[in-house]
């Protein structure tokens, strides 16, 4: 045998070093694999505290508006008109000394009871509500019309609460009116009714 074709001692045969590293590389995946199932199967995650802390402070305060409920001035008058068909409700009301910037009929509202709870009274019906000034601060409203369909022969609650520009309202000053099916027995009373809204 030639020099040159002589094996040495511990030196790998012919195509030899091609397993060996295809093993190597088996053998690599298999152990990321392991590694990864093991991984998965213990590693749930722990929970953590953590604390923050912070140097800077801000404080807000919030203030509701307390609003007063317009004053009754004198008792409601219930109208019944001729045989009950034609009623007008008459609401007699003091504007508070609250803020020289509200404006009637700007900053009140006129409401309807539905449903128990009265709500404001928007849209057409509005043209039913008419507001006249009898000295300073001293205020008539008087609903006629459509807003008191219904009233013949039933009962029905009608109210005004001022609207402060800010958003806050008032409480309701309310109006429980009846009378019966041929508009005897007018009645009518009034009520401070808490507002739902802020």
């Amino acid at each position: 045998m030639s020099r040159s074709a002589q094996r040495r001692p511990g030196a790998p045969l012919p195509g030899e070093w091609m397993r060996r590293r295809g093993r190597g590389r088996f053998a690599a995946v298999a152990l990321a694999a392991a590694l990864l199932v093991v991984s998965l199967g213990w590693a749930q995650p722990q929970p953590t505290t953590a604390a923050f802390t912070d140097d800077e402070h801000a404080t807000a305060y919030l203030e509701a508006l307390e609003l007063a409920a317009p004053a009754n001035r004198q008792p409601c008058d219930l109208d019944p008109g001729f045989l009950g068909l034609s009623p007008d409700l008459s609401l007699y009301w003091d504007l508070p000394d609250l803020d020289p910037s509200l404006d009637v009929p700007d900053d009140v509202e006129f409401g309807r009871a539905l449903g128990g709870l009265l709500l404001p009274i928007t849209g057409g019906l509005l043209s039913d509500v008419e507001t006249t000034q009898e000295g300073p601060n001293q205020y008539t409203t008087t609903f006629s019309g459509g807003l008191l369909g219904g009233l013949l022969g039933g009962s029905m609650a009608l109210g005004v609460r001022i609207v402060h520009p800010s958003g806050w309202v008032s409480p309701w000053l309310r109006a429980d009116a009846s009378m019966s099916a041929i508009g005897a027995n007018p009645q009518c009373a009034t009520s401070i009714e808490d507002s739902d809204e802020p």
